[in-house]
C-alpha cells in the first residue's frame, strides 16, 4: 500500500496476525506463518523473529507451544505495530546493501539514501539449511549477498548496488584457491554492477538489526577466520603424475587444501620423454605452480594419484570436450636440462602479467587493469565483460584462469 511514508503493509494483513490467538495446534502455526509470509519484505531479520515457529513445525517434533513460542509472538505484533514504511527507488539511484549472519540465518536490507536518510527498500532473511550451517562464517556472509541478488534481481539488474560490510568479501571472492561452490557465486555476481566499501553508522531505527555483519556470538570468530585465512599455515597437497605415450607426454597436477578446495592442472610437453622422466617433470611443475601461488606448506605424497594421472593422460592426449574447464598448459623444453618456458594458448591457465607492454592492445591487459583497477573498457558490454573476467585472477604478477572442475 502506498502513502506519504512510502510503502507501507496492508493494515488488514497486519491486523490478520496482530489479533491472532496463541495457536493451539501445529495447523494454527501454518496459519501464523502463512500470514507472516505475506509480510517477509516488511520484516527485518524474519526468519530470526520468527524462528521459534518453524522449529515448531518439524517433521516428528511434537506440538508443544512454550513461553519462548509466546515470547517470540508478542515480540513480532508488537514490531509489526510499527513497522517501517519502505522507498521504492528511482532510475539511477545507488542503492546500499546491508548484510548480518547468525548462527541460524542470513539477511540483508536494501536501503535508499534519500535527504541525508536511509530508507529500507527491501528485507530479505532466510533460515539457514544444515549443510549452509557449516559454510565457514565468510561463505555465510557471501552467501547472504547471494540470497539477497536472487530475491531483488530486478534490483540489482537495474541499480547499482554498494555492499556496505567491513568484512573483506571482494579480496575472498578473487582468491584463485576458492572452492567451486565460491566460484560460481563470482560468476552469478559479476553480472551485477557491485561494489563494496566499508560500513558507516547507522542511524535509522528500521535499520538496527544491521548494526554489523555477524551477530555478537559470532563477532569474534569471524575476525579470526579473517586473521587465519591471511596467515593460514594449513597445507596444501600437491598430486602430481606424468604419462607418456605416442600421442606425447602428458603431467598431471592436483594441489588440494585442508579445507577441500581443488586445483587442477594438465599439461602437455612440446618433447618426449620415458614415464620416469614424466614424473620428475610433473613434480617440478607442480612445485613451480604452487610457488607462483605463494604457497608456503606444502606436502607431497607418494601415492593416492589416481586423480593427477587422469590429469597427466588428458595433457598427453589433448582430446578435450567442449565442456570442460581444466586449463591445458605447454612446456617447451624440460625443465629438468634447462629452464621451463611455458606457451600459453587459447586453453591456457597462465600468464604472465608483469609484461603489459608485450600484451598491449591484446584481451590480456583489460583484464588485468579490471582486476587491478575496476577499469572497464570502453566499448565493451560491462555485464559480459565482468563475467569474462570472473574467470581470472592475479596471483604473484600471473594471470590465472580458474577451473570450476
Amino acid at each position: 500500500m502506498v502513502t506519504k511514508r512510502g510503502i507501507e503493509a496492508s493494515p488488514e494483513q497486519i491486523k490478520a496476525i496482530v489479533n491472532i490467538k496463541s495457536p493451539a495446534n501445529a495447523k494454527d502455526v501454518q496459519r501464523l506463518t502463512g500470514r507472516i509470509a505475506a509480510l517477509n519484505r516488511f520484516i527485518s531479520k524474519s526468519s530470526e523473529k520468527c524462528k521459534e515457529f518453524y522449529d515448531i513445525l518439524r517433521k516428528n517434533k511434537k506440538f508443544d507451544w512454550t513461553e519462548k513460542h509466546e515470547n517470540a509472538l508478542k515480540a513480532l505484533k508488537d514490531y509489526l505495530s510499527s513497522a517501517p514504511a519502505l522507498m521504492k527507488p528511482e532510475k539511477g539511484d545507488v542503492l546500499s546493501l546491508y548484510l548480518a549472519v547468525s548462527s541460524k540465518a542470513v539477511s540483508a536490507v536494501l536501503v535508499k539514501d534519500h535527504e541525508g536518510t536511509q530508507h529500507p527498500v527491501y528485507y530479505v532473511s532466510k533460515s539457514l539449511l544444515d549443510a549452509e550451517s557449516r559454510y565457514s562464517h565468510l561463505e555465510k556472509l557471501i552467501l547472504a549477498l547471494i540470497k539477497a541478488s536472487t530475491k531483488l534481481r530486478h534490483y540489482f539488474e537495474s541499480h547499482a548496488i554498494i555492499v556496505k560490510t567491513n568484512f573483506r568479501i571482494k579480496n575472498v571472492l578473487r582468491k584463485p584457491e576458492m572452492s567451486g561452490r565460491m566460484a560460481k557465486w563470482v560468476v552469478k555476481l559479476s553480472a551485477y554492477d557491485i561494489r563494496y566499501e566499508p560500513r558507516k553508522a547507522i542511524k535509522s531505527r528500521a535499520l538496527a538489526d544491521f548494526v554489523a555483519d555477524f551477530s555478537s556470538d559470532l563477532q569474534k570468530e569471524a575476525e579470526l577466520e579473517v586473521q587465519q585465512l591471511e596467515e593460514t599455515k594449513d597445507p596444501w597437497i600437491l598430486y602430481t603424475d606424468g604419462s607418456s605415450n605416442v600421442k606425447g607426454t602428458g603431467l598431471g597436477i592436483l594441489l588440494k587444501s585442508l579445507q577441500g578446495d581443488i586445483i587442477p592442472h594438465s599439461i602437455a610437453c612440446e618433447f618426449q620423454t620415458t614415464n620416469n622422466e614424466a614424473e620428475h617433470e610433473a613434480l617440478i611443475a607442480g612445485l613451480q605452480i604452487a610457488k607462483h601461488m605463494r604457497i608456503r606448506y606444502l606436502e607431497v605424497p607418494r601415492e593416492e594419484n589416481t586423480e593427477a594421472d587422469a590429469l597427466a593422460n588428458l595433457g598427453s592426449s589433448l582430446k578435450i570436450p567442449e565442456d570442460i574447464s581444466i586449463p591445458i598448459i605447454h612446456i617447451l623444453t624440460p625443465a629438468i636440462e634447462d629452464h621451463v618456458a611455458m606457451e600459453i594458448g587459447e586453453n591456457s591457465a597462465i600468464i604472465p602479467s608483469d609484461d603489459t607492454q608485450s600484451h598491449s592492445g591484446s584481451w590480456i591487459l583489460p583484464i588485468m587493469r579490471y582486476i587491478q583497477h575496476g577499469e572497464i573498457p570502453t566499448g565493451e558490454n560491462p555485464r559480459a565483460f565482468k563475467i569474462k573476467v570472473s574467470q581470472f585472477t592475479i596471483l604473484n604478477n600471473m594471470l590465472y584462469k580458474r577451473s570450476l572442475a
